[in-house]
């Protein structure tokens, strides 16, 4: 009897030991990934390469898969990640995805093909699915903080989770946004079909809502540090929260302002038709953009600022300038003269006014565009300018042009001679003076031309005759561009 008993615990003993022996033992599951984009990515992430087998065990426990931009059309395979928590498959050729794991809590699958999406895990906390062909999206779970569904043909939004912090969903087909979640603290809905807000959470910090067809505002949240509401249909604007930063109104139909917080940072009120700005100016402020409206005065400027346009009003002086200010645009208003300039500043724009003169130009002037005014000379020009603008002026001859300069416009003038000894010009335009041959513009080697898609225009037939009058449309658009182009690159710069 007890042989027989040593002989059944020896059976069961070795019956586990294969039981344990067999659960451990890996699976392949190479042929599980049917694009071969998908596969290559996946040898490259655990390390191995073909024709090495991949086995369960190789991506069950995988972190992050990230096969961004990896040409993936299909996602077949990916079922074997079982406590994936992170995807990225974003800039891929995707038009489905399959379902996903359980355990997903991030998920990135922007700029794809597709038109669906499928359930999403109940843990899942980011989603960013932007620049796909989505019409709808499924339930959002309880757990979601981030949504980011902009450029899709979204026509609605399903419920928001009350866990929810930013939603961004421009560039869409919506015309209403469902409830707003109290948690919600940036919401970007700009470039859509609104024709109203809901009410807008206490912990907002950031609006933008821009580019709709909004006709009124809802009353604005205490915690609002950013607003962006420009391009829609708004006569007016509510009360401003004192926490305010930054607020761009522009492009509506705005008469007046709201008083201005003591916060506020940064101020875009452009092409409305407001005749004067609330007094005082916030003392914080630093940029100023109030051009193509109706103004006639400007006040007190705020020793902060550093920057202000406010070009395409009826201005017939400006105010003292702040010694902080680097950039000012006021072109085409009335203006006679310019206050003193501030020592910074490194752009100034006065075309289309009425001066006959500029006093002084501060050193650090990198831009200077006084064109079409009644300028009978330019004043000495810094060692540091890199573009002068000053033709459709009465200019007889030009100040020393310093070593810096690349871009030169002096056309319609009655410039005799031109001395470009030394300089390294990217573009010379001076038609249109008294100068009756090529000779006259001393120390050019460049090749001359004579359309205005020409780096170097000189043409003969347009030298030593009255200037021509208006400008057309196209040439007025074409300045605008340049001179909207040189400030994107002076500031990055």
């Amino acid at each position: 009897m007890k042989k027989v008993l040593s002989v059944v615990l020896a059976a069961l003993v070795l019956m586990g030991v294969f039981a344990v022996g067999a659960s451990a033992v890996s699976v392949d599951i190479t042929a599980d990934f049917t694009d071969l984009n998908f596969r290559a990515a996946v040898y490259e992430l655990i390390g191995k390469t073909e024709p090495a087998p991949i086995y369960d065990t190789d991506v069950a426990n995988i972190d992050v898969l990230d096969v961004y931009d990896k040409g993936i059309k299909n996602f077949a395979g990916l079922e074997h990640f079982k406590s994936l928590p992170a995807l990225s498959c974003s800039d891929s050729q995707l038009t489905s995805l399959p379902t996903l794991p359980s355990s997903l809590q991030q998920l990135w699958c922007e700029n794809n093909q597709l038109t669906s999406l499928p359930m999403l895990p109940s843990g899942l906390r980011e989603l960013y699915c932007s620049e796909n062909q989505l019409t709808s999206l499924p339930a959002l779970p309880s757990s979601l903080e981030i949504l980011a569904c902009s450029d899709n043909q979204l026509s609605s939004l399903p419920s928001l989770p009350t866990s929810l912090e930013t939603l961004s969903c421009t560039f869409n087909q919506l015309s209403s946004l469902p409830l707003l979640p109290s948690s919600l603290k940036r919401l970007d809905c700009f470039n859509n079909r609104l024709t109203s807000l809901p009410a807008l959470p206490s912990s907002l910090k950031w609006l933008a809502c821009s580019n709709n067809q909004l006709l009124s505002l809802p009353v604005l949240p205490p915690s609002l540090e950013y607003l962006g509401c420009g391009f829609t249909q708004l006569t007016s604007l509510p009360a401003l929260p004192s926490s305010l930063i930054s607020l761009s109104c522009w492009n509506n139909q705005l008469t007046s302002l709201p008083v201005l917080p003591s916060s506020l940072e940064s101020l875009s009120c452009t092409d409305n038709t407001l005749a004067d700005l609330p007094a005082p100016l916030p003392s914080r402020l630093i940029t100023l953009y109030c051009g193509f409206n109706q103004l006639s005065s400007l006040p007190t400027l705020p020793s902060s600022l550093k920057e202000l346009a406010c070009d395409y009003n009826q201005l017939t002086s400006l105010p003292v300038l702040p010694s902080s200010l680097e950039y000012l645009l006021c072109d085409n208003n009335q203006l006679a003269t310019l206050p003193e300039m501030s020592p910074g500043l490194t752009s100034l724009s006065c075309n289309n006014n009425k001066l006959a003169s500029l006093s002084a130009v501060p050193s650090s002037l990198r831009s200077l565009s006084c064109s079409k005014n009644q300028i009978t000379s330019l004043p000495a020009l810094p060692s540091s300018l890199e573009y002068l603008g000053c033709h459709g002026n009465q200019l007889t001859s030009l100040p020393a042009l310093p070593s810096s300069l690349k871009e030169l416009y002096c056309e319609n003038n009655q410039l005799t001679t031109i001395d470009v000894t030394g300089l390294s010009l990217d573009r010379l335009w001076c038609q249109y003076n008294n100068m009756p041959n090529k000779s006259a513009v001393i120390g050019f080697t460049g090749t001359w031309g004579t359309s205005i898609s020409d780096a170097y225009v000189f043409d003969p037939q347009n030298n030593t005759i009255p200037p021509p009058t208006e400008p057309s449309f196209f040439a007025k658009l074409w300045s605008f561009i340049l001179k909207w182009f040189l400030f994107g690159w002076l500031w990055m710069k």
